[in-house]
C-alpha cells in the first residue's frame, strides 16, 4: 500500500510541513532548534528531509510551533500535546543539548543507553498486566536485556570520558546553552539525588 492510500504523508511532505509551521511562528531555524536543544544544522536537516526526525523532537517542534500533530504528520498522533514537559523529557532534552557536540561514536553511546532505559522500564511496566504475559511482544530474554543494559551503563561510564579525554574540544561544549537551561539542568540533577538518597 503507498502512502496515499493510507494517508500517510511522505518524508518530503512532512519536511515542508514543518518548515511551513516554523516560518509561521516567525523563526529561523536557529531559534526553532535552541529551543528543542538540537544544531541548526540538523534542523535544516529536517526540514529538507535528509533527517528524520526523531520522536522527541517531532513533539518538541509541534510544542514549540503550536502546531497539531496530525497537522504535521498524518493521522496517528494524539493531540493537542500537554502545555509542559515532564522531568524525563527535559533530562533528554538537556542530555541533547549538552551532547551537541559529540561525535557519531559517541552519541550511539548515550543514544543506546537512554533507550535501553525506557526499553527496561517499559517492559516492566507492560508485562505488569497478566494479560500482555502470552502477548510475545519482547522476544528477548529478561536476563539478556538486563545484561545488554548494565553493558550499556558500563560503556557510557568508561568510553564515553575515555573518548572525550582526546577530544578536549568537544569536551568544552558540554554546556547548557541559556540560563533557563542551566537553572534546569540544577533543578533535575537535584530532584535525580534526592531520588538516589531515599533509595
Amino acid at each position: 500500500m503507498d502512502n496515499e492510500k493510507n494517508n500517510v504523508p511522505s518524508v518530503n511532505e512532512i519536511a515542508n510541513r514543518l518548515k511551513d509551521a516554523r516560518n509561521r511562528k516567525g523563526m529561523s531555524q536557529q531559534q526553532a532548534g535552541e529551543l528543542i536543544g538540537v544544531k541548526q544544522s540538523l534542523m535544516s536537516m529536517y526540514e529538507t528531509g535528509e533527517r528524520i526526525l526523531n520522536l522527541r523532537d517531532a513533539l518538541a517542534l509541534c510544542r514549540a510551533y503550536d502546531a497539531d500533530p496530525n497537522e504535521i504528520f498524518g493521522t496517528g498522533l494524539q493531540s493537542p500535546l500537554p502545555e509542559s514537559d515532564d522531568d524525563v523529557t527535559q533530562l533528554v532534552a538537556l542530555i541533547n543539548t549538552l551532547s551537541q557536540g559529540l561525535d557519531e561514536n559517541e552519541h550511539i553511546l548515550i543514544d543506546t543507553f537512554l533507550k535501553l532505559s525506557a526499553y527496561i522500564a517499559l517492559r516492566e511496566l507492560y508485562m505488569s498486566n497478566p494479560r500482555h504475559i502470552r502477548s510475545g511482544l519482547f522476544r528477548m530474554d529478561e536476563q539478556t536485556a538486563l545484561r545488554a543494559f548494565e553493558m550499556s551503563l558500563s560503556d557510557v561510564r568508561t568510553k564515553l570520558s575515555e573518548y572525550l579525554s582526546k577530544r578536549p574540544s568537544a569536551a568544552k561544549t558540554v554546556e547548557p546553552q541559556t540560563p533557563a537551561q542551566a537553572a534546569k539542568l540544577r533543578e533535575l540533577v537535584a530532584e535525580c539525588e534526592r531520588i538516589i538518597g531515599i533509595l
